[in-house]
């Protein structure tokens, strides 16, 4: 197979992050053994139609959404050779995820970012 790229979005708050797939190491078992690892594993199977790679990916992207607006949030794009290679590594150093040499998954791009000030707006909802 090859690289693709595959886009995982939170339409609610717009998050996204794209991520850049190799094939060749993302195969089928191996995205088995990463799904098997979590729980609710048949869930995210059924949600990509039996797909173990496709449930992997979009695991991927939750995972890595989650930690980014943990940390405050991220916004870079493929040409930010640091942030895709912390995001990368930090992905594949977590438990029940392989070596980035053997993953085969990059976030290349990512706009998930915390609400400012200017992004929240104060209601008085009593008397």
């Amino acid at each position: 197979m090859s690289k693709k790229t595959y886009r995982v979005k939170e339409d609610w708050k717009d998050y996204e992050v794209i991520l850049e797939v190799d094939h060749d190491l993302l195969t089928p078992e191996l995205a088995t053994q990463i799904n098997q690892f979590w729980n609710d594993d048949d869930e995210r199977l059924e949600a990509e139609n039996g797909n173990p790679v496709k449930a992997v990916i979009r695991l991927a992207g939750t995972v890595l959404m989650q930690e980014m607006l943990a940390v405050g949030g991220a916004s870079f794009s493929k040409s930010d050779d640091n942030s895709t290679t912390y995001w990368a590594e930090w992905l594949a150093s977590q438990e029940g995820w392989p070596p980035l040499e053997v993953l085969g998954i990059r976030c290349i791009d990512a706009d998930v970012l915390t609400p400012d000030f200017e992004d929240v707006e104060l209601t008085e909802i009593t008397a």
